[in-house]
């Protein structure tokens, strides 16, 4: 028998994040980590948890009285992501302007082909610009998953695809029962005819 897989970190910052969420009110620590507990997070772990959304400002906790209240609502998380993404797109940019200033150097000065002391910094600098625009470029990458504009388009794509496969598939039927009616309704020589051409119609169906 395969061991049971265990909830990853990431899945457990979800579905402590999900309680907030989906509730939209705030929680005192006893009740999220029952509320965790029921959604698969070691009770255990629960704190840790959502002392890692604390810090990276996905959760908030507010004294009132006596007792901490944690409270997190998606529009912030959503803002949140927006303002960083920006941000990293800001950086993006000026890395690349500086990049284009330090290739026109370079080029310049490896048209002189002397290896001087200047060009070596250049050279140097040039490469730690390249390296930042990788980091950025993969950082940036990771904060568009959780665009919901990206999410939009996704979705969208998909309606768009499967909505053009039932078009084809219906197609597809539409020439199916045209051709039996040209061979008198037997159907199997069109089954066969479409079966030479790649197409099973046997196990042909609409997308859902």
């Amino acid at each position: 028998m395969s061991k049971k897989k265990g909830v990853s970190l990431e899945e457990k910052r979800d579905r402590i994040l999900g309680i907030f969420h989906e509730s939209k009110s705030c929680w005192l620590l006893k009740d999220v980590e029952k509320e965790g507990a029921k959604r698969g997070v070691i009770f255990q772990s629960v704190k840790e948890v959502l002392q890692g959304l604390i810090d990276d400002d996905m959760v908030y906790v507010d004294k009132i009285g006596t007792s901490n209240w944690y409270w997190s609502f998606p529009s912030a998380a959503s803002n949140k992501t927006r303002v960083k993404r920006a941000a990293l797109e800001e950086e993006l940019s000026s890395a690349k302007k500086r990049q284009k200033e330090l290739e026109k150097q370079k080029s310049s000065a490896a048209s002189s082909r002397e290896d001087t002391e200047t060009r070596q910094d250049n050279l140097a600098a040039l490469g730690r610009f390249e390296e930042e625009h990788s980091a950025l470029s993969e950082e940036l990458a990771k904060y568009r998953d959780n665009d919901p504009e990206y999410f939009e388009e996704l979705k969208n794509a998909a309606i768009y695809t499967l909505e053009a496969g039932n078009r084809w598939t219906d197609n597809i039927f539409q020439l199916q029962k045209w051709a039996t009616q040209k061979f008198d309704g037997d159907s199997t020589k069109v089954t066969d005819g479409f079966k030479s051409l790649g197409c099973d119609l046997e196990g042909l169906d609409y997308l859902e």
